[in-house]
């Protein structure tokens, strides 16, 4: 009986390396501390859909009814009122001429309307504190320290998405009383709308230094 002799094989694992996650430059970039920053570029144009639009569609209006008296089902209408009424002292030119100009007036108030509201939006970061700046006028600032930020949610719905924005949700401690809380509830909306590139920076931003000065307060403790 031949005797079996058990072989021993040694095998040499190696430990996979664990891929390194890169982040992309353009998920955020630095806040510069001190300067003061707006909401973005791309915000501009949702402040314009949200409270220039009808100004914006009245215009249209008016310019679809100079090309009908032109062009369109107007144009007899037009001529006839013209010659019975006006017997031809008011041209089909010089109206529509001030048909144009009380359109393009009316959509210049839009755009003036949503350049003003998305101008009165402004933030900075100092040392200390996070500020936000509201208002053209009459300005109101509110002053946040960081170890008061408990928590900072972004959030993108479909249509943000799209347009490449973000709103930045920031939890606070209950002790703070800020105005702008919502009822029941430590969360407060201090900034309606950002562009995603900036909600992502300043979100981190004010992250790690929440977590920083927290860390130096429980230290000290």
């Amino acid at each position: 009986m031949i005797n079996q002799i058990p072989i021993k094989i040694e095998r040499e694992y190696k430990e996979a390396p664990i891929p390194e996650v890169k982040r992309s430059s353009n998920d955020y970039s630095e806040i510069e501390e001190g300067r003061v920053y707006k909401l973005g570029n791309k915000t501009f144009w949702l402040f314009f859909f949200n409270y220039g639009k009808w100004f914006v569609s009245i215009s249209i209006l008016m310019t679809a009814f100079v090309y009908e008296m032109y062009f369109g089902s107007l144009q007899t209408t037009t001529d006839t009122y013209l010659r019975d009424s006006w017997y031809n002292e008011l041209s089909k030119g010089l109206l529509a001429t001030w048909i144009m100009m009380i359109g393009l007036s009316i959509a210049f108030v839009g755009y003036l309307r949503a350049y003003v509201l998305y101008r009165q939006y402004k933030f900075h970061l100092t040392e200390n504190a996070f500020h936000v700046r509201r208002g053209i006028f009459s300005i109101k600032e509110i002053v946040i320290a960081y170890h008061q930020i408990q928590n900072v949610e972004i959030r993108r719905p479909y249509h943000y998405r799209m347009m490449g924005l973000s709103k930045l949700d920031i939890s606070l401690s209950n002790n703070m009383p800020v105005e702008s809380h919502l009822k029941g509830s430590n969360q407060t909306t201090l900034l309606p709308v950002l562009d995603r590139t900036l909600a992502a920076s300043l979100a981190h931003e004010l992250v790690r230094r929440g977590s920083t000065f927290g860390n130096d307060l429980t230290s000290r403790n």
